[in-house]
C-alpha cells in the first residue's frame, strides 16, 4: 500500500500555523492601528483622519461576527473532519472542533473583505485575497477540511465582514442625520 509522505505534510502543517499567527497578527495590528494609535494621533493633532476609529471598530466587529457565525455553524452542523473518518488522510491530530465551515478560512476571508472594504485599493485587495485563498488551500492540503468546508468558510467570513460593514454604514448615517 502506498503511504503518504507524512514528513512533508507535517512541515507544511507547522508552516500553516505560522500563517494563522500571521492572520491574527495582522488583525490585531489593524485594530490597534485604526482603533488606538491613529485616534491618539488625531487627538494630538498629528493626523486629521476622523474615519480611523470607526475603521478599527469595524475590523473588530467583523472579526467578532465571523467568529460567532462560524462557531454557531460548527455546533449546528457538527460535521466530522476528514482525518476522523480516515486517519491516513490527514497528518494533523484531529481537532476537538468540527469541520464545517473552516474557521481558519473564514477568519482569513473576513480579514481580507474587511480590509478591502475599508481600503479599496488594488494593492490591498490582491494580496489580501491571495493570502486568504492560500489559507483555505492549506487547510485542504493538510486534510483538515473538505473543499465544501473551505467554500463555506470563505462565504461566512466574507459575509460577516460585509454585514458588519453595512451595519456600521447605516449606524453612521443615523448618527449624521440625528446631529443635523
Amino acid at each position: 500500500m502506498n503511504q503518504p509522505n507524512i514528513s512533508v505534510k507535517a512541515e507544511t502543517g507547522q508552516k500553516t500555523q505560522y500563517i494563522v499567527y500571521g492572520i491574527v497578527a495582522v488583525l490585531v495590528l489593524g485594530v490597534a492601528y485604526f482603533g488606538i494609535i491613529k485616534p491618539i494621533l488625531n487627538g494630538l493633532g498629528i493626523t486629521k483622519d476622523k474615519n480611523d476609529k470607526s475603521r478599527g471598530i469595524y475590523l473588530a466587529e467583523s472579526f467578532a461576527a465571523n467568529v460567532a457565525f462560524t462557531f454557531l455553524l460548527k455546533k449546528t452542523i457538527n460535521r466530522k473532519r476528514p482525518g476522523e473518518i480516515d486517519p491516513t488522510f490527514s497528518v494533523m491530530t484531529p481537532s476537538s472542533s468540527r469541520s464545517f465551515p473552516s474557521g481558519h478560512t473564514s477568519e482569513a476571508f473576513s480579514l481580507a473583505t474587511s480590509l478591502t472594504l475599508v481600503l479599496p485599493k488594488w494593492y490591498v485587495i490582491a494580496p489580501a485575497y491571495t493570502f486568504a485563498g492560500l489559507v483555505g488551500y492549506s487547510r485542504m492540503y493538510l486534510g483538515a477540511h473538505y473543499p465544501s468546508d473551505i467554500i463555506a468558510g470563505a462565504l461566512v467570513g466574507s459575509g460577516a465582514a460585509w454585514l458588519s460593514y453595512q451595519f456600521n454604514k447605516k449606524l453612521l448615517q443615523r448618527k449624521k442625520s440625528s446631529t443635523r
